[in-house]
């Protein structure tokens, strides 16, 4: 596996990339998905689903899925 992760709109964060942004990025949003979707440029439910798969894979970190409230 390579550093960089790809997706469909191109190159993307590798896992430790992306986890010293979201630190980094803290005092924006605070561990709340919702609003760090923009920050990142995603959607909620996409960014949710990062950080879930990321602490499946043993990384320590913290965030509220906020978007659970917002399902139907």
């Amino acid at each position: 596996m390579s550093l960089m992760e790809t997706s469909v709109h191109g190159p993307r964060m590798s896992r430790a990339e992306f986890l010293g942004e979201w630190t980094h990025t803290w005092v924006r949003h605070h561990g709340y998905v919702t609003l760090g979707a923009p920050i990142f440029e995603t959607t909620p439910e996409g960014l949710a689903r990062r950080l879930y798969r990321l602490r499946a894979e043993g990384f320590d970190v913290d965030f509220t899925d906020d978007t659970k409230a917002l399902r139907p």
